[in-house]
């Protein structure tokens, strides 16, 4: 079993990683796009589907405006928003009706 401190380093290994990816020089810019999205919405649930949503456009537009992904394919991620917008209208239809 990795101890704390493994699992820190671990991390911070990982966030490094996926900032190649999903990030270019400003570290909280898809937080940025995030929060523009959301604000869009006022039921709360709602914020939460486009909320997971949002992160998966801000990495979209990440990954399509740089070299090629190490860590999630575009087609991962085009799939994600696909079952995530499916998910969304599943809730709206049958919670929300």
């Amino acid at each position: 079993m990795p101890t704390p401190e493994e699992l820190m380093i671990h991390g911070i290994n990982l966030m490094k990683m996926k900032a190649h990816d999903y990030t270019t020089k400003d570290r909280y810019e898809n937080f940025t796009r995030q929060t523009i999205l959301t604000s869009w919405f006022s039921e709360e649930q709602d914020k939460v589907f486009v909320s997971i949503i949002a992160i998966k456009l801000a990495r979209l537009a990440s990954l399509l405006g740089q070299k090629e992904p190490k860590n999630e394919s575009i087609q991962d991620t085009f799939i994600d928003l696909i079952n995530y917008c499916a998910l969304w209208g599943g809730y709206r239809t049958t919670v929300k009706e």
